[in-house]
């Protein structure tokens, strides 16, 4: 819509087309905003991303009923976690008529609200990492070593503050502005921790199908890929500063997050089925044949099926926490030397 465009505008520093006769006061303003509009208040094609992310809560309904049932023997604070998600959909629905209402944009463009809606999704991606870890033995970790680790964790938060502080105090140097509508910090953090906590999952996942002697949880790992390359399209989106000549992204990530959850959806169905043929006294001839398709299902795991993990856990949230400062500053300071992201027409 052209108010959008002008907003985006003024945020890039570009130059600004006539605001005369097109920005609505206040009342009727309200009086039109849609809640469930992508990216203008009235309903257009952009919308179809609206009316797939909604789609998209019925196959992920089918998928926590799977994983649900007890017989699937999924880890209980994973399974709380996939279930968690739920909040992070039910936030954004009244963040997302807040944003419009309140301050008639779309939610990427309010930070605070933003980032607090996005942090839900990386609460939902730790404990289903945490999950599945709890289920494996901890690694034996010597004296000399767990010494080292905890001074690493210490310093790593003086180390990173500084950091910040040294990144946002050089914006002389920076060619380009940034435009009121670019992420903070903690909203990157948010971003770029629950990409790669989604991939630690799909890690473990695969791993839990050699621990559980059930290799089609091997199809869930292969089934979570749609949403993680979903996530990067938001990322991707957001990179480029929620400029509405890329809003199409915002369909093909609600398309990824349908195609994501009817595949873990279908991943869970298999997991349950053949656990289900186990408990019905199956031939062994068919679980064996379902369960030795890798024939490395048993690799590394000791007698009880169990895999040590290859670090402790707070070596992991360390290695998280740091990773995800350093990519958010590299990706909010580093996109300022490059005119790529301030062109509206890209």
């Amino acid at each position: 819509s052209s108010s959008n465009l002008i907003r985006h505008q003024i945020r890039s520093g570009l130059p600004q087309i006539s605001q005369v006769n097109l920005l609505p006061d206040a009342d009727m303003l309200l009086a039109n905003v849609s809640p469930w509009s992508v990216d203008g208040t009235t309903l257009n094609a952009t919308d179809i991303a609206a009316s797939l992310f909604g789609i998209s809560l019925f196959p992920y309904l089918l998928l926590l009923f799977f994983l649900a049932r007890p017989i699937v023997n999924t880890p209980k604070m994973a399974n709380f976690g996939f279930q968690f998600l739920l909040a992070f959909v039910f936030a954004t629905i009244p963040a997302g008529i807040y944003a419009k209402v309140q301050y008639q944009d779309i939610l990427a463009n309010i930070d605070w609200l933003h980032g607090t809606a996005e942090s839900l999704l990386t609460i939902t991606n730790l404990l289903i990492v945490y999950g599945f870890r709890k289920s494996r033995p901890q690694p034996e970790v010597p004296d000399d070593k767990q010494l080292s680790t905890q001074v690493m964790r210490d310093m790593s938060i003086p180390i990173i503050l500084a950091t910040i502080v040294i990144s946002s105090s050089l914006s002389s140097i920076f060619p380009h502005n940034e435009p009121l509508n670019a992420l903070s910090i903690p909203t990157w953090m948010v971003h770029v921790s629950s990409l790669q906590e989604w991939l630690i999952a799909m890690k473990l996942v695969w791993e839990h199908s050699m621990t559980s002697n059930n290799s089609r949880w091997k199809g869930m790992t292969w089934g979570m890929l749609p949403s993680h390359t979903s996530g990067v399209c938001a990322c991707t989106y957001h990179l480029f500063y929620n400029s509405p000549s890329i809003s199409w992204i915002v369909a093909v990530q609600a398309f990824l997050t349908v195609f994501g959850n009817s595949t873990m959806a279908y991943a869970a169905y298999r997991i349950f089925q053949f656990e289900n043929n186990k408990r019905n006294n199956a031939s062994v001839e068919e679980i064996n044949s379902a369960s030795s398709s890798d024939t490395d299902a048993n690799i590394n795991a000791d007698e009880t099926g169990l895999i040590p993990l290859n670090e402790t856990d707070g070596e992991l949230a360390t290695k998280i926490l740091v990773t995800s400062v350093l990519a958010s500053i590299v990706v909010k300071y580093g996109e300022l030397f490059s005119d790529i992201p301030f062109d509206p027409v890209w």
